[in-house]
């Protein structure tokens, strides 16, 4: 381990080393910096734990002032502790960092003893009291430079001791033995290799095991290389040191989909830095979440599926053996189970399960773990002298810390003091049942969620068959509140479909604010289908004046939300019944039943009334002008459909001044191109103007760019095109091959087709078919025409 050791004469004489320790340990944590004030209390022996500290520390910090030079002569006394820590610096070869204060000047090396002489070669910092804040903030900066592992040593979340037996799930906990699969090894190699990517996206189910995997990497790795496990905690601001080290060191990001910002910066870093270091994902999924501009920042990011582990014979007594001992109850033995099939964890879940009731109890595993839970709750609190709980309200306050957290200590006890359960209580009885949570739930942020996540799900379920009553603080909650219960939300309704209509108080509470928080959290489920049911249910009862609200929450492209966006859409209308507002969801509506493929009927009245709202010529104009071409494409309409589109060109051509109106000029003359296969100008024009934003904007408009380049080829034929278009498409798809590799295969194919013959083209149509084969192997009723066309064009075909 890694850490600071502050070495100082006079403890009584300065109040510098208690400053400096206090600045340090803002900056690295408790626990790295050492200073025997602080450290040493009484019962502590004192000689063990300087010898401790001086054994973990990278670093002394010896502090001198006129008191350290005016007893230079100690340090030639052998018992001297100065001495001492100094001559194992030395001796060790580890770094030294002299803080002088207020105007202390080095040592001379005639002054030292000899075995001392070494300090001299270290370049003193200065430390002055009219310039202290800024000379604190320099050594912080120092100390990072001269041992980049304290900034990864900073990021470190220390296990928080369990309050309650569900929590000895947890992975970090790793009470079940560790399983040895072949993904580590791959992580590991991954890892060493000189060349490889920087990214690694671990994607699989809650449960899988992929936390458990990721701290078993790190604690192989870590005798030769930092690795850390970042805290929900960590802030993007905390990566940002992360650019200076130089030694290559492994950060693993868990619940990557839920923190896309921590994400790019980490990207950011290693993008800075030198050093080869990598990132590993965690996630539920290799979706959407990882979009194209995160994507594109990341590079090749290769992805290993890690699938739920089943339990083996043997696995539950094994796990009740080691939950038992754990919790001191290793006098009993586990009962024969003659339970069905289940994961790994669900086995780890019910030997749990067992200790704490009776094995007949009611409900699967999760199900008595959850009541369980809840009794430790109520019995807890009694014993704390709180008001009565009952097992409803129980469950509101886990459920409700669980969904929504809290940004602050503030916003902590604001939420709990809303809560339907504590409604009546006194202040001080809800500060103690704000204290009364974070023992029960420790953990680095204001409010920690109850873990692991089917556990979670169930607190959840049963929070809704009870009624919801968490709807009432839906309207206090910030943003990011809204959003973490929205992902909660759709994990718990995943978890338990049926319960899609009981979600229906919470989604429609507070103007919406869940259900447009959620249109942009689904990339963060693995399967969104159940929350998006639950807010096609409960569209009906939202108020008609959150409506347009709600649709200004859409995103533009969501397969998942095709269905639920049209139908939201169609019922603000009324709302808006003229003007341009009116015409703006007209447009929306037309975009969206085209993305929906009709009716097309529907589709091009929405466009003309669009067109309607929207008399004055611009760029508004322009885009219902678009869009009546594309509604008019779905309708089967070719001439009218050119003609919308030549149309919203022209106008797009008169007012296209800003970004945004370029890139949908640019869409535009996209759409024309393929609607008219005799013109390449529409194609041509458009790479122009992708290219010059491209370029202004890298990696914004890149899918954009190779679309354009796409129809240049097949309007052209022309090889350096088609190679451009290529090099585009292996970018996108090593970013997100779920998303751009049926197009990469596609551009590969087309290349070889150009260049006739050949090993270079011959190779390009092997790789085209191999995509494709693995495409087809999924979804042959997509990839499957695909694959025998190219096969057919190669059929016969050598080097």
């Amino acid at each position: 381990m890694t850490g600071v050791f502050l070495g100082y004469r006079g403890i009584h004489h300065s109040y510098a080393p208690m400053l400096v320790h206090w600045v340090l340990r803002e900056r690295f944590g408790d626990g790295l910096v050492f200073e025997a004030g602080y450290v040493n209390q009484p019962g502590i022996h004192f000689a063990d734990s300087i010898a401790a500290w001086l054994e973990r520390c990278a670093v002394l910090v010896v502090i001198i002032d006129r008191y350290w030079l005016d007893r230079i002569n100690l340090l030639h006394d052998e018992s001297d502790w100065v001495r001492k820590e100094i001559q194992y610096f030395l001796d060790r070869d580890k770094k030294i960092l002299p803080l002088l204060l207020d105007g202390a000047g080095m040592p001379a090396r005639d002054e030292l003893p000899t075995e001392l002489a070494g300090l001299t070669r270290w370049i003193g910092l200065p430390l002055n009291s009219a310039t202290a804040h800024a000379d604190l903030q320099r050594l912080a900066g120092r100390l990072e430079q001269e041992v980049p592992d304290l900034v990864l040593s900073a990021l470190r979340q220390p296990v928080a001791a369990y309050a309650t037996p569900a929590a000895l799930l947890r992975p970090e906990y790793e009470v079940f033995p560790f399983r040895a699969i072949p993904q580590l090894n791959d992580l590991r190699a991954w890892v060493t290799a000189p060349d490889g990517p920087p990214f690694h996206l671990l994607a699989g189910p809650s449960g899988a095991g992929k936390t458990r995997l990721a701290l078993r990497l790190c604690a192989e790795l870590a005798p030769n290389r930092p690795a850390v496990m970042l805290p929900r905690s960590a802030t993007p601001a905390a990566l940002d040191r992360l650019s200076e080290t130089t030694t290559p060191f492994l950060v693993v990001i868990d619940d990557a989909e839920s923190r896309p910002e921590v994400v790019v910066a980490a990207a950011q870093a290693i993008a800075a830095g030198g050093s080869a270091s990598r990132v590993l994902l965690l996630a539920r999924s290799a979706g959407e979440w990882l979009d194209d501009q995160v994507s594109l920042l990341l590079g090749r990011v290769e992805t290993t599926h890690l699938p739920l582990l089943p339990a083996e014979e043997g696995d539950f007594a094994v796990a009740h053996a080691a939950f038992a001992d754990r919790l001191g109850l290793s006098g009993q033995a586990a009962p024969t189970t003659t339970a069905p099939a289940m994961t790994l964890v669900e086995a780890q879940a019910l030997a749990l399960a067992t200790l704490q009731s009776a094995p007949e109890g009611g409900g699967g595993p999760w199900t008595r773990l959850a009541a369980a839970e809840r009794d430790r709750w109520i019995t807890t609190a009694a014993a704390w002298d709180l008001p009565r709980l009952r097992p409803r309200d129980a469950t509101e306050i886990l459920a409700a810390v669980t969904m929504f957290g809290a940004p602050g200590e503030a916003g902590a006890r604001r939420l709990l003091a809303a809560l339907h359960a504590l409604d009546g209580w006194r202040a001080g009885d809800i500060d103690t049942a704000l204290a009364l949570v974070r023992t029960m739930l420790p953990g680095p942020l204001a409010l920690n969620p109850l873990q692991p996540q089917p556990l979670a799900d169930e607190v959840i379920a049963d929070h809704l068959r009870r009624g919801a009553r968490t709807a009432g603080v839906v309207g206090i909650l910030s943003d990011d509140q809204a959003r973490t219960a929205a992902v909660a939300l759709g994990n718990c309704l995943a978890a338990h479909p049926g319960l899609v209509d009981a979600a229906s108080p919470l989604l429609v509470a507070g103007h919406g604010r869940l259900t447009a928080a959620a249109m942009t959290a689904l990339p963060e489920l693995a399967d969104p289908e159940p929350l998006v049911a639950a807010m096609s249910r409960a569209l009906p009862q939202v108020a008609a004046g959150d409506l347009v609200g709600l649709v200004d929450a859409l995103p533009l492209r969501s397969e998942a939300l095709a269905a639920f966006a049209t139908d939201l859409t169609r019922r603000a209308l009324p709302v808006r019944p003229d003007g341009a507002g009116s015409a703006r969801l007209h447009r929306l509506l037309a975009i969206r039943l085209v993305f929906q493929g009709g009716p097309a009927d529907e589709a091009v009245r929405a466009a003309e009334a669009a067109l309607l709202g929207f008399g004055a010529d611009g760029v508004d104009r322009a885009e219902a002008y678009a869009t009546l071409a594309q509604a008019l494409d779905i309708a089967h309409s070719p001439g009218p459909a050119r003609e919308a589109g030549d149309r919203a060109i022209a106008m797009f051509q008169r007012f296209a001044t800003d970004e945004r109106a370029r890139a949908a000029l640019a869409t535009a003359l996209i759409s024309q191109a393929h609607r008219d296969e005799t013109r390449s100008g529409p194609a041509v024009t458009a790479y122009e103007i992708l290219r010059d934003l491209d370029a202004a904007r890298p990696r914004r408009y890149r899918s954009l760019l190779a679309d354009a380049l796409d129809l240049l080829v097949a309007r052209t034929g022309r090889q350096d095109y088609a190679r451009a278009a290529v090099a585009l498409r292996r970018t996108l798809a090593a970013a997100r091959p779920d998303a751009y590799r049926p197009a990469l295969a596609a551009a590969l194919f087309n290349l070889a087709v150009l260049l006739g013959s050949g090993a270079e083209a011959a190779g390009l149509a092997r790789e085209s078919e191999r995509i494709y084969a693995e495409l087809a192997a999924t979804a042959p009723e997509r990839y499957g025409s695909s694959l025998d066309r190219v096969r057919r064009r190669w059929e016969g075909r050598d080097d």
